[in-house]
């Protein structure tokens, strides 16, 4: 945050540090930013390369050099060869300022005397010159994603897409999976309509709002209207900053602009769980114009009221890092947390020899991995992700490791709706395993169990509980719990 330094009005160097400083920490000490940076997930780094880029794109619209726009381009190809996110982001902007800079006068470095990009030069062959090499380097930040093939060569325990041939490694980089489950549909493989586009739509603004409010103040998450009205207050001194840097730098507030416009248009036609990690590049662009708001509203106040009255002012706008510090360090501060690893521990201990566990999401499937492949506890145990049947290569991963052998089927996509998946879940994994192993499940609801016993398999259920403190670290209280029971030839664990 260090770079808008230039974008306040001030004229002591102090003062504009302070801001730009605060900017920062109320950027780290963000509820959700804080949060992710225990997790390993992509959304933390992709937010600290996006506001790495508004770094680089302040210092090429500020001294009009085709560098720093090469740099930008460069570190977002490597931003996107972490998520896709941001290349869809950040190449609008990156092709509005490029269009700028290709008309203007450019400074170099060595000289610092500003010399024309050959004006008299057609347009289309200034842009060549301009975004040519703008193109390569953000390939080559992309040539990351040659490390999967690689990869996958080595059989990992952990093999998403299976991007071993070409056709699989296109399908992995392009993000598969969440392209044809979840962008632009209700659920999984049933696209929007007119009945259920409208209510999706009104539910995500006020995810985002609400999101945006308990950022920065200390609010009860359940107090979901209390926090998008703050966020609507945020978000609205964050358009009056906004109309600051306009005034300012008008093409870099184009920039900030035409992201911000994007990255709300994917929130709003992306129907991912996740979905808050979507947010962060427009939060990092609010904090940015509500603190240039501020340093504005101080260097008003200083030049019309006493120096006392506006140095508290100051003080008060200074004091939000320390309120994001207090508001989130009791929620966000897992220092000493290990609940997760417990869970995995305890339930692998319950589990008889060579038993196969089905687990239903992220939140249960990686602490077991973490001990089979980290601390190499219970490795005859088999871990089969329910929720990945559909992903390529994962039932190839089963093969001629366990004996007996798995029954994983490779299904081609994620059948649509609770019922057809607890059907194939049921008559295609839990079937053929059930004579050959210890069967286990993270989940059994009562439409999972409703079919199963209409192929005759009952299901028992007990209340034995796995010994790990329910604190705040995913709402799934079955990451706590795990009630289980010994599934034989007459019987479905739960």
């Amino acid at each position: 945050m260090l770079p808008m330094i230039g974008l306040v009005e001030h004229e002591r160097t102090t003062v504009r540090l302070s801001f730009a400083a605060a900017a920062g920490w109320i950027v780290a000490f963000s509820r959700a930013f804080w949060y992710q940076a225990g997790l390993t997930e992509v959304y933390l780094l992709n937010a600290a390369i996006f506001a790495g880029v508004i770094v680089l794109v302040i210092r090429a619209v500020a001294r009009q050099e085709r560098r720093w726009f090469w740099a930008a381009c460069a570190l977002c190809g490597v931003g996107a060869a972490n998520h896709t996110m941001t290349f869809a982001i950040l190449a609008p902007g990156l092709g509005v300022v490029g269009v700028w800079l290709a008309t203007r006068q450019q400074m170099t470095a060595k000289s610092r005397k500003r010399r024309p990009l050959a004006p008299s030069e057609p347009l289309t062959r200034r842009l060549a010159r301009l975004f040519g090499p703008a193109l390569l380097l953000g390939l080559l930040g992309l040539t990351l994603y040659a490390y999967l093939p690689l990869r996958a060569a080595k059989e990992p325990p952990r093999n998403w897409g299976d991007p071993s041939s070409f056709g699989r490694f296109l399908w992995s980089v392009r993000g598969g999976e969440f392209a044809r489950n979840y962008l632009l549909k209700a659920q999984p493989g049933v696209p929007f309509d007119s009945n259920t586009y409208p209510p999706f739509f009104r539910r995500r603004i006020g995810e985002w709002l609400a999101w945006t409010g308990e950022q920065i103040l200390p609010l009860p998450r359940e107090q979901t209207a209390l926090c998008a009205l703050v966020g609507f207050i945020i978000l609205a001194v964050s358009f009056a900053g906004w109309m600051s840097v306009a005034r300012q730098m008008p093409i870099f507030a184009a920039f900030l602009a035409v992201a911000a416009g994007v990255n709300l248009f994917l929130i709003s036609i992306y129907n991912i769980a996740d979905i808050q990690g979507y947010f962060f590049p427009m939060h990092v662009i609010s904090v940015i114009c509500i603190f240039v708001f501020c340093a504005k509203m101080h260097y008003l106040a200083e030049s019309r009221l006493l120096a006392a009255r506006s140095d508290l002012l100051a003080a008060l706008f200074l004091a939000l890092p320390a309120i994001a510090w207090l508001g989130g360090r009791s929620h966000c501060d897992h220092s000493n947390y290990d609940a997760a690893e417990r869970y995995g521990r305890e339930v692998l201990a319950r589990l008889e020899n060579d038993a196969m566990i089905l687990t239903h999401g992220d939140y249960d499937i990686h602490p077991l991995w973490y001990q089979q492949v980290v601390e190499r506890r219970r490795r005859d145990v088999v871990v089969l992700g329910a929720n990945w049947l559909a992903t390529p290569g994962y039932a190839k991963s089963f093969a001629g490791r366990y004996d007996p052998p798995v029954a994983a089927p490779q299904l081609s996509e994620t059948p649509v709706g609770a019922e057809a998946f607890y059907k194939v879940l049921v008559e295609e994994v839990m079937r053929p395993n059930l004579e050959r192993r210890p069967l286990y499940s993270t989940q059994f609801d009562s439409r999972m169990k409703a079919r199963a016993e209409q192929i005759e398999i009952p299901v028992f259920q007990d209340d034995s509980e796995v010994n790990v403190d329910e604190r705040p670290y995913l709402p799934k209280p079955w990451l706590y719990r795990l009630q289980s029971v010994r599934l034989n030839s007459t019987s479905v664990s739960h």
